[in-house]
């Protein structure tokens, strides 16, 4: 990517004060641990500052009982116990960019915060390496490259030269589950000769993040991209060559993989065990697909490919592989976009007085750059208080918030009619909506999208972390959906608060809510309502789906179609009446899925409901066969067409 106007977000490591040398002859590996740990240290500070903010100074504070105050969704101090899942105000993010050229590096470029832990029950708990956003002007242009023979990638070092998470265990056991849209695009790392332990990408992130064209290469290296254990994400057009193995997952959440080449390395493209993942057009011939490791329990490995040629090296011992050559929904090609760099063609909010301070309202100015007749608007760095909807008209193609965080004003907090960017003009050019990460003061009843018009949209690495979605008021559109995740705040019996009063209200809103649309997704995450996508007469075909919490995932009406290719649910309420894939009146086919429950009592009850001219057939957990874990209820395929 190449940005043609001035934007704050990014951090080019060319200028001041990092000077990064591209010319790849001056090693640059300080310099780059610098820009990293500058951006990640924000989180630790932002920590703190919630803390004592949340702490009463007086010489009391110690005392059991301190005063009950809630910032937000996950931050709070109840009766003396501090919870600070994340800082009440996280920072604006930072797009680490790097322009065109060769970086010459000797060691692992990554973070150096001794303290970037968040706070849950008072005690330092997950590391919180969230909104690390590392992007290139292009794979072909941009190189990241470990020198010949260094010190500390020999065998058997796994060592990586790129890493989104510095927990030196996070591929065996979990290091964090806050780790949410990391990103890493356009770029490629070469891990040179004579490193025979290296690994070019470390991979980490939670709910929602992507790797997207990038290469990665060696002559003769370990593994060229890993991801550390519980991590979910988007991996697209990624190509691997000269490891032993293209990629290794251990123990992954959810990963879906699109147009991949793992086809030029020499033991086995993926390396995996107990992963939940989707696979569609990846290249892994002549060497198998598959590598499955010693340890496996029985309870995990969910595999779906479709377009790829499935071989398997090692026992799988219980994982399940699902191998198609065509949909039963046939799914057209995700869009991508092409946008202009044309400086003429781009604005920035700011420029019409938009102020990311949290305090500004920035309704008006937000509408003026949208009615700028620009194609392409842009987002800065700060947090934009909105109290109004914001119509899109059929000039704008891309609106690219560049990770920035919104925040909700009080006129628009509890209007369930409204959609805060409102796409109001029919047009036969699609529109792109793109690199969102709003938290949780960005909350209500309202949702993010309201879809108003006939026109075809691509959402994009979105996440709002305490609001929905989408909805449409006009139908026929196709919508797409490439790693977003969305919550809709809480419910009373989760373990996380929300402001008193409202919790009961916001459970209620469906985070995606499509009537008589054609919906893609890859890569979906909803969680904490009572309905987590409702499909009314639409046709929804999903590659990855995850959600949490006891709501029903996807219910279904009036004649709706729906495939889900791989599902992951946890933390359900066993005696829940609700099913968590519920059709009146619809077709399902589901294909490979986890429910996952931390305890008994937080397992899924009832899995399936239908309800076709009156009948109704349910299936709950106990028709399942049964597993070493009794939270734990794999499905291996569910069909009611």
């Amino acid at each position: 990517m190449k940005y043609p106007i001035n934007c704050k977000n990014i951090i080019d490591v060319t200028k001041p004060p990092y000077n990064a040398d591209n010319t790849g002859k001056t090693d640059c590996t300080k310099t780059l641990q610098q820009v990293f740990t500058d951006v990640l240290k924000r989180e630790a500070e932002a920590v703190e500052e919630t803390v004592k903010k949340l702490i009463d100074d007086s010489p009391h504070r110690h005392n059991k009982y301190i005063r009950n105050t809630y910032l937000g969704f996950e931050t709070r101090c109840e009766n003396g116990i501090l919870w600070v899942i994340y800082p009440e105000f996280v920072p604006p993010s930072r797009i680490i960019y790097f322009p065109a050229g060769t970086y010459l590096v000797s060691d692992t470029i990554t973070y150096f915060v001794d303290n970037l832990k968040n706070v849950f029950g008072s005690k330092p708990f997950y590391e919180l390496c969230r909104g690390i956003h590392v992007m290139g002007e292009s794979k072909e242009s941009v190189t990241i490259k470990l020198a010949d023979n260094c010190k500390g990638f020999e065998i058997g070092s796994k060592r990586p030269v790129l890493s989104l998470c510095n927990v030196p265990d996070c591929c065996e056991k979990a290091a964090t589950n806050v780790a949410q849209m990391n990103t890493v695009e356009d770029l490629t790392i070469d891990c040179g000769k004579g490193n025979p332990g290296a690994v070019g990408l470390l991979y980490m992130a939670n709910n929602s993040g992507r790797v997207q064209n990038v290469d990665i290469k060696a002559q003769g290296s370990w593994c060229g991209l890993r991801t550390a254990m519980k991590s979910e994400g988007s991996f697209v057009n990624v190509k691997v060559e000269g490891f032993d193995y293209g990629a290794d997952t251990p123990m992954t959440s959810l990963c879906a993989y699109e147009d991949c080449d793992f086809s030029k390395n020499k033991v086995a493209a993926i390396k995996t065990y107990n992963s939940i993942m989707t696979f569609r057009n990846i290249k892994t011939a002549p060497i198998p697909m598959f590598e499955f490791d010693n340890y496996n329990d029985g309870t995990y490995g969910q595999y779906y490919c479709i377009d790829c040629d499935v071989t398997v090296k090692g026992d799988t011992k219980g994982n399940n592989i699902y191998s198609e050559k065509a949909s039963i929904i046939e799914r057209e090609a995700f869009p991508v976009n092409n946008r202009s760099i044309n400086p003429h063609d781009y604005v920035c909010v700011d420029d019409f007085g938009a102020v990311g301070d949290g305090e500004t309202d920035c309704t008006d100015a937000i509408q003026a750059a949208m009615n700028s007749g620009k194609p392409i608007v842009l987002f800065g760095d700060g947090h934009y208080l909105i109290n109004g909807e914001i119509n899109i008209p059929e000039t704008v193609k891309t609106v690219d918030f560049m990770f920035c965080d919104l925040f909700a004003g009080d006129a628009i907090i509890d209007r369930s009619d409204i959609g805060v960017f409102n796409i109001t003009e029919d047009s036969k050019d699609m529109l792109f909506l793109e690199n969102l990460y709003a938290y949780d003061q960005f909350h209500g009843m309202f949702r993010l999208i309201k879809h108003g018009a006939k026109r075809d949209l691509c959402m994009s690495d979105l996440h709002t972390q305490a609001a929905s979605m989408y909805f449409n008021t006009v139908s026929g559109s196709k919508v797409y959906m490439d790693n977003c995740a969305c919550t809709t705040g809480t419910y009373s019996t989760n373990l996380i608060l929300s402001i008193p009063g409202r919790r009961p209200i916001y459970s209620a809103v469906i985070p995606y809510e499509f009537h008589g649309q054609t919906v893609y997704g890859r890569q979906v995450n909803p969680e904490r309502a009572d309905v987590e996508m409702l499909n009314d007469g639409s046709t929804i075909l999903i590659d990855g789906l995850k959600v949490e919490g006891p709501g029903t995932a996807l219910k279904s009406v009036n004649g709706g179609k729906n495939q889900i290719n791989i599902f992951w649910a946890g933390i359900g309420k066993a005696d829940a009446q609700n099913a968590l894939f519920d059709m009146e009146d619809s077709e399902l086919t589901f294909t490979g899925g986890i429910m996952a429950g931390q305890k008994e009592d937080t397992a899924y009850n009832i899995l399936f409901k239908d309800s076709k001219n009156g009948n109704e057939a349910v299936i709950t957990s106990k028709d399942m066969p049964d597993h070493p874990r009794p939270a734990v209820v794999r499905v291996d395929n569910y069909t009611n067409r």
